[in-house]
């Protein structure tokens, strides 16, 4: 792993409130911070909460990759293309997990997110486990919680643009999954429709970055508007705000992903690192008693924070 690690460290300052009357020295904050599970030690690779209930977030280094997929890839479909340079000029944090029930509704008890609370029961079923991927959200539903997270940590959080996804599933790696040719369900949550679900996050082993769940589990909305290739797209990672911004990117796959009905362990054409669809999903049968607009049992969402 210690290739993809540039020598770089990157600093940004957190604002500390001790207590009345508390007087701590630097190296006393440090260690406090350490005790509440915080770092503010912002070198690529390593993990930081900004505080207790926060996403935990992994630094990830500046870096240069090709985006998209070659036309001799398999399962490639015509807008990943046309293969773009892409440079990402900056260290930022992307969430080490995807944002969890538990961490949503630290928002909500503390007055934000508009109050929302997704539903947790799907065909009777209950998939509210705290450690859960949070599902049920569009992007209006995740704006409220991203006001929130950032005045709380005064840092900016937001969602991921679509490259610096891409840059993040990656992990320096060229192939169609960080994992190789091919990826198993023994590696990632994807291809159970009815016999399936999501699974708490961190179940499955990290790519070479540390992020957990990049395959599957719940697909993940990102900042862009849709297009329907990347003729005249960003190369510098920013989002791309143009084109049909009534749909949003959404990558990764999911749990169901390549399921094709009652079949398991097909090939996880959506599971690609170059993958890309849009929402909100189309309706289908199934989903006209679980979605709601752009929120649907398959999608959720991670964090990002400018460094």
């Amino acid at each position: 792993m210690a290739s993809f690690w540039p020598m770089l460290v990157a600093t940004a300052a957190f604002a500390i409130q001790p207590m009345a009357g508390a007087i701590l020295s630097a190296p006393a904050l440090a260690e406090d911070l350490e005790d509440q599970g915080l770092n503010t030690d912002y070198a690529p690779g390593n993990r930081f909460r900004d505080c207790p209930g926060c996403p935990e977030m992994v630094v990830l280094p500046p870096g240069t990759f090709l985006m998209g997929s070659s036309d001799t890839e398999a399962g490639r479909r015509a807008n990943e293309g046309p293969v773009h340079r892409v440079t990402i000029g900056q260290p930022f944090a992307l969430g080490v997990y995807e944002v969890t029930f538990a961490e949503w509704e630290a928002c909500v008890e503390d007055g934000g997110c508009d109050g929302y609370r997704p539903k947790r029961r799907f065909f009777g079923r209950d998939w509210g486990h705290p450690q859960y991927p949070l599902m049920r959200v569009d992007p209006s539903d995740i704006e409220p919680y991203l006001v929130w997270l950032s005045k709380r940590t005064g840092e900016r959080y937001r969602l991921p643009t679509e490259a610096e996804w891409e840059y993040a599933a990656r992990a320096g790696t060229t192939t169609p999954y960080h994992t190789g040719d091919t990826v198993s369900q023994d590696q990632a949550n994807y291809g159970r429709y009815f016999v399936g679900r999501p699974v708490a996050v961190g179940s499955y082993p990290p790519n070479p970055f540390g992020l957990h769940d990049m395959l599957g589990n719940v697909a993940e909305w990102c900042a862009d508007c849709w297009n329907a290739n990347y003729a005249g797209a960003p190369t510098d990672g920013s989002a791309w705000r143009s084109g049909n911004c009534d749909r949003h990117v959404l990558r990764g796959g999911h749990w169901a992903s390549d399921a094709e009905g009652f079949r398991t362990g097909v090939t996880p054409r959506d599971l690609r690192s170059a993958s890309r669809g849009f929402g909100p999903p189309p309706t289908n049968w199934i989903r006209r008693r679980v979605k709601v607009g752009g929120r649907d049992v398959v999608i959720g969402f991670r964090v990002a924070r400018d460094l």
